[in-house]
């Protein structure tokens, strides 16, 4: 292969890129297309590799991103087919178009190189990872797979995801690792200064609304629970109020009249059963229920018990408590599952009010519909019994 087929697929490659160029293709551009041909040349005559092959070289470098003008997935095959065309055409030897085709196929990051040769295309293919334009070729590669993916990609992201690939990646040939090495390793160190401190700066702040997040909720979930045990609290004054009224009723005015009127004992005795019954119900809703589970100071150390409730502190003495409140206060899992505790036991406290507030208001309303029936049969009975 003389130099003038190297000159030929120069032209041919340029004119391509320059002119064919798809809007996607912010990265392998022409710029990068140059790179890779001009640092391909500059490895392979440092590792004293022949003049042929390196032209081989040379000329895989000019088309071996050709293919991407077309298609972005197996653009590599491609290419190696668009060079097949044009080499045919040219007087070189089957074996130097296969050996150009194989050093296409060598710029896959899929392969690994298997000789010399594929080992300088790919070292040079990411020779600006090694070179002042890192940053700049880095950001458009960038621009190019946001373009791709129909989305927008955020720097620091980006920057993570350059740290995980320069941990991987590593230069094949010792030209390579002498020529790029130094200036890869102050990018990859910036790159990983960038992540560390973006890391910090996002890590205080996501903690720090996680954590309004989660006292705004226990501070809203105690506050609502508070409210609806003060509402079943009326709620049972109101019915153990309405109650003693008509049990004071019914004791000063109907049960003096029994005498004459025998027709209303067993109404009354019935409207009396039901408020007597509500009046209970109402009562034990309102019973202040304290748990006391034996609290020990071996408990305590062990954060077997929540110190937030006093039904459970009450026995404590007051080093102890100090101690593990203590304890509490500096540990954000077991505060939190202390709260959770209190919320819970909050519940089932809420949940036995309700329970007997709704037999209370359930039986006052079935049996007032029942005294009621009771007094208009008794004087329906009453009116037709002298007829």
């Amino acid at each position: 292969m003389d130099q003038q087929i190297v000159q030929s697929a120069k032209e041919f490659a340029t004119e391509k890129l320059a002119n064919g160029l798809p809007p996607y293709a912010k990265y392998h551009d022409l710029e990068h297309t140059q790179t890779v041909a001009s640092e391909v040349r500059d490895l392979a005559l440092k590792e004293g590799i022949e003049t042929n092959n390196i032209r081989c070289l040379e000329v895989a470098a000019w088309f071996h991103d050709l293919g991407y003008l077309q298609r972005i997935q197996g653009h590599e095959a491609l290419s190696a087919e668009i060079a097949d065309e044009f080499l045919s055409k040219q007087e070189i030897s089957k074996e130097e178009r296969e050996l150009v085709h194989r050093l296409i196929h060598a710029t896959e990051m899929t392969g690994k190189p298997q000789d010399k040769l594929e080992m300088l295309m790919r070292d040079a293919d990411l020779a600006h990872l090694g070179l002042e334009v890192a940053a700049e070729r880095s950001d458009l590669l960038r621009q190019e797979r946001e373009i791709l993916l129909g989305h927008s990609l955020k720097k620091s992201d980006w920057a993570k995801m350059n740290v995980e690939f320069f941990e991987k990646h590593g230069y094949f040939t010792d030209a390579a690792k002498e020529k790029y090495g130094p200036q890869k390793d102050k990018y990859q160190k910036s790159l990983k200064e960038k992540v560390k401190k973006k890391s910090k700066k996002e890590k205080p702040k996501s903690t720090k609304n996680k954590g309004r997040g989660v006292e705004t909720m226990f501070r809203v979930t105690l506050k609502n629970h508070t409210a609806l045990s003060q509402i079943a609290d009326n709620k049972a004054n109101i019915m153990l109020s309405i109650n003693a009224i008509i049990i004071s009723i019914v004791l000063t005015s109907l049960l003096p009249k029994l005498d004459n009127n025998a027709y209303l004992l067993w109404p009354s005795v019935l409207l009396l059963t039901v408020c007597i019954v509500a009046v209970i119900f109402a009562t034990i809703s309102t019973i202040p229920k304290v748990t006391r589970n034996g609290t020990n100071p071996e408990m305590v150390k062990n954060r077997k018990t929540n110190l937030l409730f006093f039904g459970n502190f009450q026995g404590l003495d007051l080093d102890v408590y100090l101690d593990g409140m203590k304890d509490v206060m500096e540990n954000e899992d077991y505060l939190y599952e202390s709260l959770i505790k209190d919320l819970y036991y909050l519940g089932k406290v809420l949940n036995k009010k309700y329970r007997y507030l709704r037999l209370c208001y359930t039986v006052f309303v079935v049996g007032i519909v029942l005294s009621v029936l009771a007094y208009m049969l008794s004087l329906y009975f009453m009116f037709q019994g002298p007829a």
